[in-house]
């Protein structure tokens, strides 16, 4: 199965996609209003990606899945309760991660196999948990923040993130693998059924 089948060009996909975009948008303007420019520059990082696809197309109803797109939407809804803020965000970034694969394999010479988008999908879960960890763990011991209460702390955080990665590449590589049995319908943009 192509990468670019997962853009899906049918009308209930793309409203409730561009619903979810314009959810993004709203959580950064009202995160960079709270001062929470961590949250507000992932979510318009988020919806640029989302957007990719209908402006290459230049068709608004080719969008990633709506289901995509609500696993990237999640970490602002679940913020408030902290234990799964965190899962969240790492399984929002590894939702981002396939988008850009998507992205990259549909509307660029960039070619990747469904096995490497896997491999990329964690890859890039674990190393931006990494930096994310490394940047808090810098913050606490220079600046006094109190994101963590000891090593133990950052080390679970390192776990969580990395089998969060490894789950969310295991979820679709599933997706992929139904797909490819004729379990899920997508439709290329190109129509070259690569």
């Amino acid at each position: 199965m192509a990468l670019r089948n997962l853009l899906a060009d049918g009308g209930t996909n793309a409203a409730v996609a561009w619903a979810i975009l314009a959810f993004l948008f709203a959580v950064a303007v009202a995160e960079a209003a709270l001062g929470s420019f961590l949250w507000a520059g992932f979510a318009v990082v988020a919806a640029l990606v989302a957007a990719v696809p209908p402006l290459a197309a230049r068709d608004p109803s080719v969008m990633l899945p709506w289901w995509l797109l609500a696993v990237v939407a999640i970490p602002p809804v679940v913020e408030p309760f902290e234990p799964l803020t965190k899962v969240a965000a790492y399984f929002a970034v590894a939702a981002l991660a396939l988008s850009v694969a998507v992205d990259l394999h549909a509307f660029t010479a960039a070619r990747m196999s469904r096995r490497f988008a896997v491999a990329f999908v964690v890859l890039t879960t674990m190393a931006v948990a990494g930096v994310w960890t490394t940047v808090r763990g810098l913050a606490d011991l220079y600046f006094g923040a109190s994101f963590f209460r000891g090593p133990n702390d950052l080390m679970w955080d390192l776990v969580v993130s990395s089998a969060v990665g490894v789950l969310g590449g295991l979820g679709f590589e599933r997706y992929f693998y139904r797909a490819d049995h004729g379990g899920v319908r997508g439709l290329s943009p190109r129509g070259d059924g690569e």
